[in-house]
């Protein structure tokens, strides 16, 4: 049992292909904030053959997984997560789409904790009443990292002068996830 935390992402290995920096940055947050040591693995590099014999105290699929067509984890990953005693949890966005999809993967694949953007007051609601996932977590999706703080104060100006009170970083969404 290796005494650290296994994170699962998938970001295309291709430098020709950009998105936003919000995804890197939230997947290299839980190295640097976490008091546990933590192995980043992406999908889009296939199943590493080192890895088939270890198992890990937790594993974190990361919401990049999760996106709007297949899952990224193939046969291999998936028969490594249902073999793995790890502790599993999943962190999801764009929770209004696909749902039925979502649960049936918690369920076939054990997971013990899900990360959600829904509030305490709906867990029973959504999750409670089709997962047996014991564990939720309200969580605030995406990242702010610290060098972002920097350029406010530089950029910052006072209320009075503002022509943008409120501004939101990302890409070009479907307006189905909210534009």
């Amino acid at each position: 049992m290796i005494d650290g935390v296994l994170l699962v992402y998938h970001r295309p290995d291709a430098p020709w292909i950009k998105d936003a920096s919000t995804v890197m940055e939230h997947v290299g947050a839980f190295a640097a904030h976490s008091r546990h040591q933590i192995w980043e693995v992406n999908t889009d590099l296939g199943f590493p053959p080192g890895l088939a014999d270890l198992d890990f105290r937790a594993v974190i699929v990361h919401y990049c997984v999760f996106g709007m067509g297949p899952y990224r984890l193939d046969e291999r990953w998936l028969e490594w997560l249902d073999g793995s005693s790890a502790y599993k949890i999943a962190f999801f966005q764009d929770e209004c789409t696909r749902c039925q999809r979502r649960f049936r993967f918690l369920n076939e694949h054990g997971f013990d904790c899900v990360y959600t953007c829904l509030e305490p007051s709906e867990f029973e609601k959504v999750y409670g009443r089709y997962t047996d996932v014991p564990k939720l977590v309200s969580n605030v999706p995406g990242y702010v990292p610290e060098h972002l703080a920097d350029v406010g104060a530089r950029f910052g100006k006072p209320d009075l002068e503002r022509k943008i009170d409120v501004g939101y970083r990302g890409r070009p969404l479907p307006a189905y996830l909210g534009r």
